[in-house]
Order: structure tokens, then C-alpha cells, then sequence
């Protein structure tokens, strides 16, 4: 007997209010005694939120992974522009000096944020049996990769910048 997949995509027509309203309605609908799989596909201003409500639940573990994983190195990007225009107001060359780190934390973030995208999609094909299903189970598989092997780098580009610029500051003076 086949597992029944459900799959919702509600991009950006939503709030984060009106997607936790969505994911308590789900969970409180569904029978516990029925073997389903649920797979969520939140707009991205919506994923910390998903995320931690479907780590209370048994809502599809990738789709979580990758939630989470892009939920914190977000959030992980948000600090670090932050301290990034704060720096800038003691002494303009230290965004500068942090750049490097910078741009790779944003790479970082923008590709997980495309993951997530590319695994709802795959998780809505999957669902309807729409298309090549070995094409969209390996496009499931390389965007929990991603999440797993790729997208923690941006903690150690996100501990760069957090630590300041002052080596890099102070190395000027032997350059």
C-alpha cells in the first residue's frame, strides 16, 4: 500500500499569523490512526515560524531540515548586517574589512533560500505524481544536501564577521 503524500505550496499569499493559523489547522484535521505525509512549502517570510511549529509534529522530516537550516542562517544573516551598519559607524573601513565574509554569508543564505523553493517545488510534484518523480526525488535529495553540507559554512563566514575587523584592520599597517 502506497503512502498518501500531502503537499502544500501557498508561496506568498500569506502572513506568518495566517501561516501558523494554516499549520495548527492541518495538524488538528488530520487522523492519527492514517499513515500521511505532509509536506508545507511556506513562503520564505514564513519559514522560522513553520519550522517550529512542524518540529513539534510529524511533519516531513527533509522539508523541516531544510527549514530550519535556512530559518537560522537567516536569521544568522540579519545579525551580521546589522553589526555591518553599526561598524560602519565607528570606522567605515571595517565593513569594508569584513566584506569578504559578508558576501560569502549572503551567497550562502540566497542559495539555501533557493533551495527551499526548488524542494517545494519538487515536494509538489512528488505529491501530485506530476513529472518525473526520479528528477524531483533527487531534486528533494540535493536540497537537503544543501541544507546539511552547504549551508552551515555561513556559521563560520557569520563567526567572522561577529569577531570584528580589527586583525585585518591592524594588518594595514604592514601592507
Amino acid at each position: 500500500m502506497s503512502k498518501l503524500v500531502i503537499a502544500g505550496n501557498w508561496k506568498m499569499n500569506n502572513t506568518v499569523e495566517a501561516a501558523e493559523q494554516l499549520v495548527r489547522a492541518i495538524e488538528e484535521n488530520l487522523e492519527s490512526t492514517i499513515d500521511i505525509e505532509v509536506i508545507l512549502c511556506p513562503p520564505f517570510t514564513s519559514l522560522s515560524k513553520v519550522a517550529e511549529l512542524t518540529n513539534k509534529n510529524s511533519i516531513a522530516k527533509a522539508f523541516k531540515i531544510i527549514c530550519t537550516n535556512v530559518s537560522t542562517a537567516l536569521d544568522r544573516l540579519s545579525s551580521a548586517t546589522d553589526w555591518i551598519l553599526e561598524a560602519a559607524i565607528q570606522d567605515p573601513r571595517r565593513p569594508y574589512a569584513s566584506s569578504f565574509h559578508y558576501l560569502m554569508l549572503w551567497g550562502s543564505v540566497a542559495g539555501g533560500w533557493q533551495m527551499a523553493r526548488a524542494a517545494g517545488v519538487a515536494a509538489r510534484h512528488l505529491a501530485t505524481g506530476e513529472g518525473n518523480q526520479d528528477f524531483y526525488r533527487g531534486k528533494s535529495l540535493t536540497c537537503r544536501h544543501y541544507c546539511e553540507q552547504v549551508l552551515p559554512e555561513s556559521e563560520a563566514h557569520y563567526q567572522a564577521i561577529m569577531s570584528g575587523s580589527d586583525t585585518v584592520l591592524a594588518a594595514a599597517q604592514y601592507i
